[in-house]
């Protein structure tokens, strides 16, 4: 499937016809040299699935660093791959891993926030879910919630 270079939210950079600094890139598509990339701190391990591109975006920015985007450079994703979509574990890991990574780069008003804008669209997967009968998934919409709103 074709995924988008980076975020949906300013997608307008993913369009120039020039090499162009972005906030941030997909970690399908993303080029780093390795001194650089340990010295970044390289993928947080905490972030089990999804994520973690995003984290360390943010960290290159901080420590002064550029992102460009090259539109000539073409590099085949095959999303999915990995099979973790909209699985209990992409569900699970998916949301629990955004969550980790507006507590780590926002925190205080911002987390609260993220947490009620995923408890509402839990709440309407969990509907969803439970008429289709796909237990695995409504009791990882639960694990997610006791996550975010539980454990800290």
């Amino acid at each position: 499937s074709l995924q988008n270079q980076g975020s949906i939210l300013g997608f307008w950079r993913y369009r120039a016809r020039v090499p162009t600094l972005v906030p941030f890139i997909s970690g399908a598509a993303m080029l780093v040299r390795w001194v650089q990339y340990q010295q970044w701190g390289g993928f947080d391990e905490r972030f089990i699935f999804y994520n973690e591109d995003l984290d360390l975006c943010r960290r290159i920015l901080k420590a002064g660093g550029l992102i460009g985007y090259f539109p000539e450079a073409e590099v085949l994703h095959l999303a999915g791959g990995s099979g973790a979509g909209h699985t209990a574990f992409g569900i699970e890991h998916g949301l629990v891993g955004g969550y980790y990574l507006v507590q780590k780069h926002f925190g205080g008003g911002i987390v609260l926030v993220f947490r009620l804008l995923i408890t509402l669209q839990i709440f309407g997967w969990i509907l969803v879910y439970a008429v289709g009968r796909r237990w695995d998934l409504t009791h990882a919409c639960g694990r997610v919630l006791k996550k975010i709103w539980l454990q800290d």
